[in-house]
């Protein structure tokens, strides 16, 4: 029997003031290449505190969260919550609209860009080429990180939010997390997330407000759940 590809549900982040480079990452490279995944879904999304709870118009999902770099915690484990529940897929790629915007990618003034395309479309590849059958790995990303704390406070500098390092992850602790630019996780996990996810999302928001490291924490626990 010939293995069945799995269904991948393509998460892209932006918010209203990145809603002008919708057209612009369509047309990248990365934008082109992601039209040629063949069981894919591809949705924009965003958030708005004024909902209740999260809501999904055609390619459009909206959380129920405030939409600011410092809340990017709650938006990613809300998303992944709902997708969980909502949208069938086998794996979810979480990925940012300015991925594919080469002229901010490029800019050496912007934090945390995309530095290479082509090594996120050569990863992208990777997932294209899955299957159902054999892939086994349920947390990847186009780049590891493994950050300790002077690392962490850098960033935190950088990106001028506050942090307790010591609280969340106490002295001389690394971590080891994917870039939140892009990065799959398996539903198996994502279900584990919305699950076991929502104390740690709110403890990540008001301690150490970094979604990529959040998923990487979470994938610790999730680990360990199936020793």
């Amino acid at each position: 029997m010939q293995n069945k590809q799995p269904a991948v549900l393509i998460c892209i982040y932006t918010c209203e003031s990145h809603k002008p480079f919708h057209a612009e990452f369509h047309e990248s490279r990365i934008g082109k290449y992601l039209d040629t995944f063949t069981n894919a879904r591809q949705i924009y999304v965003s958030a708005n505190p004024e909902l209740s709870t999260p809501r999904l118009d055609m390619d459009q999902l909206t959380v129920n969260t405030v939409e600011s770099y410092s809340n990017l915690c709650q938006k990613t484990f809300k998303m992944i919550r709902y997708c969980a529940e909502r949208i069938p897929f086998d794996y979810l790629v979480k990925m940012d609209v300015t991925s594919g915007i080469e002229s901010m990618n490029l800019n050496p003034e912007i934090v945390n860009r995309v530095s290479n395309q082509q090594v996120m479309i050569n990863y992208l590849k990777e997932i294209k080429n899955f299957n159902v059958d054999d892939m086994n790995s349920d947390y990847t990303g186009w780049r590891r990180i493994t950050a300790n704390r002077d690392g962490v406070e850098r960033w935190a500098k950088l990106k001028d939010v506050k942090i307790n390092y010591v609280k969340m992850l106490g002295e001389g602790v690394t971590l080891t997390y994917y870039s939140g630019k892009c990065y799959t996780i398996s539903r198996r996990f994502a279900k584990y997330i919305g699950k076991y996810g929502d104390d740690l999302t709110r403890k990540h928001t008001r301690y150490l407000p970094s979604e990529d490291m959040l998923i990487g924490r979470l994938y610790e626990g999730f680990s360990k759940s199936l020793s």
